[in-house]
């Protein structure tokens, strides 16, 4: 039996108001879900994406208004009042604290709080940040009872809750300190290029790759790492203390030593200097100092590639610009060799002066001279210090003073240093040419495209004493079975004391206390000084200490003086004394003052104590 049409019209109107009624529900249901209230305990915004964020608008303290925007990843801006590059470590600083902000609820048992008593109508501040897609907005209010927290109501909230109080420390700041100060601004990544230039004339240009800086102009030479960084740095630090002036007219610009728009489009800077920092991936940044700001006061006048605006620059920041190009050379002439270096030879006019070796031990033995060929070089450290790393530091602090075209010619005298650079030994050379007033030119193997004015203090390395005070500072070497006396004198002949050994063993001549064989012992086990240095002029040694063998024969002599009133008195910070070895000609060895006092002391009677 089929059905009627009355009731198939009847059950399709019920299936329609059926299908109204779930979706009124389902409405009704979304709406209350979109406005309940707010969580009023952990996080003021839970999971907020703070990099996902790239517009902020701020009611600043006295009725100020800031609005922020950026392109996702790229640093923020100012855009209104007026456009300017933001500060960006405030506004990360805004958006970190608005990402670990705290809510706790405000309300009273049994009371209402209303907006107006508590700060919030109208609003003491105002943050509203978001993006493309969906906006926030958080009103702040007065600062609750307890002083912990301020008053905030958020969008979409009608509910008054508290919230971390930090929120308000940079709200309370004016729109002028959100600008960002620096002279150099707008670059991401680190600089690899660097150029300063007046009216086209290039004064610096220098060109990072691999960590190292190499100049390009005004002469393609090595650059000194060190110094255009310190550079670079110095650059990015320095911050705007003022502004002159915004959208000057080109007059003004002109009357201020800057170059106006046309001006810089034609590459005319009107005696300006241009600065310009970039790296590869972006553009360089640019600021033009006014000319003549090398001779002027504590202030600078400068501008912007990007802002309409004169500012100034405290002259203090720019201490490192204004050195001459050529400071940021490579002054430094050989790499670090005191700690890796395997051999030394130096040369002079021909001749071979020094030839030293370092075995697998560490320890270091003279091949040239051919007289101290195989005798140990001195190297035992003491307080860190060595007498041949003191050498090679010497050597390792080598700088120019200047720079020359390469010398030619034949040189005066050469320095070959090779040292270990991981599994690698290399060798480094150095050239010296005939000396000029002003110093030494010299040339550099791995440089040979320039040439270096050494100070003519750098001759002192190849002066005929230097393998001398090389030599070991402990110089006495005794046999003890050929040792049979030993002699003091005085500088009158009366005066000589002497002790000698007998066929028993013991020890005759000496005083109750054996205070001279005392003294024999002490410098056969222990005599060492400080340095060698070249003997004085016309000096004189008062006391001569000699052991002697069985027959009388010298086996070996030492002669004291104490210093001239003109000479130092002190050594390594002892009061010293000096004392000539045979076998050293030309240098005496500087000692500690004792050994003369302990001389000395013999031709007095032993004081007891009491």
């Amino acid at each position: 039996m089929s059905m009627s049409r009355e009731l198939r019209a009847r059950l399709a109107t019920l299936a329609v108001l059926v299908v109204v009624a779930f979706g009124l529900y389902f409405v009704a249901l979304r709406a209350d879900v979109l406005h309940a209230p707010r969580a009023v305990t952990g996080p003021l915004y839970p999971d907020l994406a703070t990099q996902d964020i790239t517009w902020i608008y701020l009611r600043l303290a006295f009725g100020q208004d800031l609005e922020l925007q950026r392109h996702p990843g790229a640093p923020w801006r100012i855009t209104r009042p007026v456009a300017e590059s933001a500060r960006q470590d405030y506004v990360d600083k805004l958006l970190d604290d608005l990402s670990r902000a705290t809510v706790e609820p405000a309300e009273v048992a049994g009371e209402t709080l209303r907006a107006a008593n508590v700060g919030l109508e109208p609003p003491d501040f105002q943050i509203s940040f978001g993006n493309g897609k969906q906006r926030e907005t958080l009103l702040l209010g007065g600062v609750e009872p307890l002083g912990r927290m301020v008053y905030a109501r958020r969008s979409g909230d009608t509910s008054i809750v508290l919230t971390t109080r930090n929120l308000e420390t940079l709200l309370q700041f004016n729109s002028s300190d959100f600008v960002d100060p620096t002279l150099l601004r707008g670059l991401a990544g680190p600089p690899t290029h660097v150029r300063v230039e007046v009216d086209g004339g290039v004064l610096l240009d220098a060109v990072r790759k691999a960590d190292h800086w190499t100049l390009t102009a005004p002469v393609a030479a090595q650059a000194d790492d060190d110094r255009i960084s310190q550079l670079v740095r110095s650059l990015f630090f320095a911050r705007a203390s003022g502004v002159i002036v915004s959208n000057p007219l080109p007059a003004a610009l002109h009357d201020m030593g800057m170059p106006d728009p046309s001006d810089r489009a034609a590459g005319d800077w009107r005696g300006a200097t241009l600065i310009e920092i970039g790296n590869e991936a972006e553009g360089p940044v640019k600021a033009w100092l006014a000319a003549g700001w090398q001779d002027s006061g504590e202030e600078v006048a400068a501008m912007r590639d990007d802002g309409p605006k004169v500012i100034t620059i405290p002259r203090a920041s720019l201490n490192m610009l204004a050195n001459e190009p050529s400071y940021f050379r490579q002054h430094r002439v050989l790499p670090p060799l005191r700690d890796r270096a395997e051999s030394l030879r130096l040369a002079r006019e021909g001749s071979v002066l020094l030839d030293i070796r370092r075995a697998r031990d560490g320890s270091w033995t003279f091949l040239v001279p051919e007289r101290l060929a195989g005798e140990p070089v001195e190297n035992e450290r003491v307080e860190l210090h060595s007498v041949l790393g003191d050498f090679l530091e010497h050597i390792d602090s080598l700088e120019a003073i200047d720079f020359l075209p390469p010398p030619t010619g034949t040189p005066i005298a050469d320095l070959q240093v090779t040292w270990t650079r991981g599994t690698d030994v290399r060798l480094e050379r150095l050239d010296l040419f005939a000396p000029l007033p002003e110093g030494v030119p010299a040339l550099y193997a791995d440089r040979p495209q320039e040439g270096l004015l050494l100070p003519l203090s750098v001759l002192d390395l190849f002066a005929w004493e230097t393998p001398e005070i090389l030599r070991k500072l402990a110089p006495i070497a005794i046999d003890g079975l050929a040792w049979k006396g030993f002699r003091v004198e005085y500088p009158t002949p009366e005066e000589t004391l002497e002790v000698r050994r007998a066929a028993d063993g013991s020890w005759t001549g000496d005083d109750e206390w054996g205070r001279r064989f005392g003294l024999a012992k002490d410098l056969q086990r222990g005599f060492r000084g400080f340095r060698w240095q070249p003997v004085r002029a016309k000096a004189e040694y008062p006391w001569q200490l000699a052991f002697l063998d069985d027959a009388g024969g010298v086996l070996e002599t030492v002669r004291l003086r104490l210093p001239a009133a003109d000479e130092p008195q002190e050594a390594n910070g002892y009061p010293c004394a000096f004392a000539a070895l045979p076998g050293h000609d030309g240098v005496e060895l500087v000692i500690a003052r004792q050994w003369v006092t302990q001389v000395q002391s013999l031709q007095a009677p032993q004081q007891r104590n009491p």
